[in-house]
C-alpha cells in the first residue's frame, strides 16, 4: 500500500516519469504471485500433514 501511495506521489509531484505507474500493477502481481507461491508449496503442504483432511477423502475415493 505505501509503495503505491508512494509512486502515485512521485509521479504528482514530476519526481519520476508517468511511465512509473505502470510499476503499480506489476508490485501487485508480483505480491500476488508470491503469495500464491508460497502457500502452495509452503503452508498447504504442512497443513496436510497437520490436518489430514483432504489426504483422508482421496484415498477413501481410491479405496473403494
Amino acid at each position: 500500500m505505501l509503495v503505491t501511495i508512494a509512486v502515485v506521489v512521485a509521479v504528482a509531484t514530476d519526481v519520476v516519469p508517468n511511465v512509473a505507474i505502470f510499476s503499480i500493477p506489476a508490485y501487485w502481481v508480483a505480491g500476488w504471485l508470491l503469495s500464491m507461491f508460497l502457500f502452495l508449496v509452503v503452508l498447504s503442504p504442512r497443513l496436510d500433514r497437520a490436518y489430514l483432511l483432504s489426504r483422508a477423502a482421496t484415498e477413501e475415493v481410491t479405496s473403494r
